[in-house]
């Protein structure tokens, strides 16, 4: 059985098995979860107690695509990430969040649906923001709003965790449109040497990625807008999608952080 690092699988919907572990022909309380790749090889990616229950990618797929349909707004597939054991659905509004349509208004809901086979994530939903023209991305569970669901006790989602996921889409929504001024006025603040120097010392992303970003800082305006607008930039377009929403929450929060309250 091969190891998961050898894992080559290009349908995020493929089978997943969760059989004992024997040891010495007994069978032990943990279980273990099998991957089947392209070939149709089974690939072992975790070790889980008694009690996990499975949360297929498509369960979690067929959940999203419920809840996004019952939103008020009309969803379009983004991105997708699938690793052979670690999957992400991005989604986006067709529809801008409108603050003012003579001002802001190019500000996208987003969905981020997340899940995992060994262990390093929950089946979550989280809540980002998408700007129209540069695709940056916004996160932030904080202010915009996340939905998580644990490994145990159900691997298909009920009713209530459908209602519960859709709220969590609605308040998303609605802080958008309240950080919307705050990303006006940002637009407006110039910033020096120092304010640069300050945000690089909160350590928003990995030193080895500012030199990129005082790269595309010189093609935005020099303002806090400008200056969140080339952090964002780099932590979407040139991190690993798994990872790098971590950096897109630190970016986001440390400047809109009294947004939204």
């Amino acid at each position: 059985m091969a190891k998961t690092k050898d894992i080559v699988s290009t349908n995020p919907f493929t089978e997943v098995t969760i059989e004992p572990i024997v040891v010495n022909g007994k069978e032990q309380r943990n279980k273990r979860i099998l991957v089947t790749d392209d070939e149709g090889e089974q690939h072992f990616v975790s070790a889980v107690g008694e009690n996990y229950q499975l949360i297929h990618n498509e369960i979690l797929h067929q959940a999203a695509t419920d809840v996004m349909s019952r939103s008020d707004h009309t969803f379009e597939p983004l991105k997708t990430y699938w690793d052979g054991f670690r999957y992400l659905d991005y989604y986006r509004s067709v529809d801008p969040i409108v603050y003012n349509k003579n001002e802001y208004n190019n500000l996208h809901l987003g969905a981020m649906w997340r899940n995992s086979y060994d262990k390093s994530s929950l089946a979550t939903l989280s809540i980002f923001i998408l700007c129209k023209g540069c695709l940056n991305q916004y996160h932030s569970g904080n202010l915009f709003g996340q939905f998580e669901i644990r490994h145990v006790q159900s691997s298909a989602f009920t009713q209530a965790s459908v209602t519960d996921a859709l709220q969590n889409l609605q308040i998303g929504a609605e802080n958008t449109l309240k950080l919307a001024p705050r990303l006006k006025a940002m637009q407006q603040e110039v910033i020096d040497v120092e304010a640069v120097c300050k945000a690089k010392s909160s350590r928003l992303l990995p030193d080895n990625k500012w030199p990129n970003v005082l790269d595309q800082l010189n093609n935005e305006e020099k303002t806090q807008h400008g200056l969140f607008q080339a952090l964002t930039n780099i932590a979407t377009h040139e991190l690993p999608d798994w990872n790098g929403h971590r950096y897109r929450e630190s970016c986001t929060e440390y400047f809109l952080k009294d947004s939204v309250n």
